[in-house]
């Protein structure tokens, strides 16, 4: 059996009005996920807190009704979390707005994860550290295909043309992956701009040197940091979960 920790932290970018990320922790539900609201708007709320707001409401009411399969239940609140984006933006145009969204469900040993856009989730495992979620972006889809290296996508002019994001059309398309989980392992959720500053190469020497102990709990603030020196002006939002063995009651 296992448990999962989490810590998470969002940040402001430089000259941003508001903060246009959003966050969910919640242990009870074991729902973490992050979310970047599209553009930037003067909204009362924004469309990354409203996607995510829904989505906590909705698996809350499914884990109630004892959902049978975790990892529909995540892609089916997020379709929700979509409708009813559209639905407040037909009530009232042009003021809404759209969200990517990365987020995570346990259950038991697996990690469900269902993802829109272009944040990012990992998996660190036995000193790897692996990206688990896609690139929805044309530079993203470019550097799957191996068109362009990781350095050129990250200035690439078409880094931030999202492919797919929340609040945009009813025919949304999830990306959804099953992870296998182990004591030791760290998911680590986090918006775009932290992790393109940062690459591939700049969060795995991060993560690795904070998997042991205690020290996982200081990777968000390692990560902005880190990102902040790189030049990122965007907000920024990351989440840790750390795996734990859960001990075994004695009769």
């Amino acid at each position: 059996m296992i448990r999962v920790s989490s810590y998470g932290k969002t940040k402001k970018g430089a000259g941003r009005v508001t903060n246009g990320d959003a966050m969910i922790l919640d242990p009870r539900l074991n729902l973490f996920a992050v979310a970047d609201s599209v553009g930037v708007g003067a909204w009362r709320k924004s469309p990354a807190e409203r996607v995510l707001t829904h989505m906590a409401k909705y698996v809350a009411a499914k884990m109630r009704g004892k959902a049978a399969h975790k990892g529909a239940t995540l892609s089916h609140a997020i379709y929700s979390a979509n409708e009813h984006l559209l639905d407040l933006s037909e009530k009232s145009p042009g003021k809404i707005g759209s969200t990517t969204i990365t987020s995570c469900l346990i259950a038991g040993d697996h990690c469900c994860i269902a993802h829109a856009g272009d944040s990012v989730a990992l998996h660190v495992h036995e000193g790897r550290v692996r990206r688990i979620t896609s690139e929805d972006t044309v530079a993203g889809v470019l550097r799957s295909r191996n068109m362009i290296s990781e350095s050129k996508s990250m200035t690439h002019p078409n880094r931030n043309w999202l492919l797919r994001s929340l609040g945009n059309n009813k025919s949304l398309e999830i990306n959804t992956y099953d992870v296998s989980i182990e004591p030791g392992d760290l998911i680590i959720l986090m918006t775009d701009e932290i992790a393109r500053t940062l690459g591939g190469k700049g969060i795995a020497s991060l993560a690795l040197a904070r998997t042991a102990s205690e020290a996982w709990k200081k990777l968000p603030s390692d990560m902005m940091a880190a990102a902040l020196r790189g030049g990122c002006q965007d907000d920024m939002t990351v989440i840790v979960l750390k795996v734990y063995a859960t001990p075994c009651s004695q009769r």
